[in-house]
């Protein structure tokens, strides 16, 4: 298997506005664009939880692949919106404004080749920010969890593969979520600020209907010295 050196200039050619602090590229945003490889053949995908959109117009732009943005939040689906619109995507990209817990409202079954989904990381209790609106959009619980992985168990084709950016400390409560709803892992690789340092954020990958056997890949250390990958 070959592992690849990751690129923090993803996102060099997709024209984003970032003006409001949920909708600015952050260090998961970015490893998980470089980190998605949709199966040869795929011609549609679906984001959970997108946020601004980025990691699908990414995807859109650069495998020429049929997206679902999908995301709760009113004002950053306005947000992903005008960025699709601006980067020419429309064709390409629908933004689905719905809860994880109701995709199967709104999205038929087994349609997707892959799910991509950057979910909120913070499972356990860790420390808190002061803004209970921070806190609302950056942390999780088991019921939330299940409902992501409901949603990609859902959207996707048999055999159809899954990348998911999480929190190491959360990854064992996770890898349990996955079994539970079909979904085997087979890769994944641990994010470090600093050679130094603990990882910070974990990407996994796999498929619907498979067994996980996982490869642990090659440690990715950030660039330029960064401490944070939040």
């Amino acid at each position: 298997m070959h592992f690849e050196e990751f690129n923090d200039r993803v996102f060099d050619r997709i024209n984003l506005d970032q003006t409001e602090e949920r909708a600015r590229l952050n260090h998961a945003t970015v490893l998980l664009a470089w980190f998605c490889r949709p199966p040869a053949g795929s011609s549609r995908g679906a984001e959970l939880g997108a946020g601004s959109a980025a990691i699908s117009m990414h995807l859109a732009h650069k495998y020429q692949i049929m997206l679902s943005a999908i995301e709760i939040d009113e004002s950053l689906c306005k947000v992903a919106q005008e960025n699709v619109t601006r980067n020419e995507l429309d064709s390409m990209i629908e933004i689905v404004r719905c809860s994880v817990s109701d995709v199967k409202e709104h999205l038929p079954v087994g349609t997707c080749d892959f799910v991509v989904c950057n979910p909120p990381h913070y499972l356990h209790e860790g420390l808190k920010s002061r803004s209970p609106e921070r806190n609302l959009w950056r942390r999780t619980d088991t019921s939330t969890v299940r409902s992501f992985l409901s949603a990609c168990e859902w959207l996707l084709k048999n055999r159809g593969s899954f990348f998911f950016a999480l929190h190491p400390r959360d990854l064992a409560r996770w890898v349990h979520s996955f079994s539970e709803h079909r979904l085997g892992i087979h890769l994944m690789r641990f994010a470090h600020g600093r050679v130094d340092r603990q990882a910070q954020l974990v990407l996994l990958s796999g498929r619907k209907n498979s067994s996980s056997e996982i490869v642990i890949g090659p440690p990715i250390i950030l660039k330029r010295g960064h401490d944070k990958c939040s």
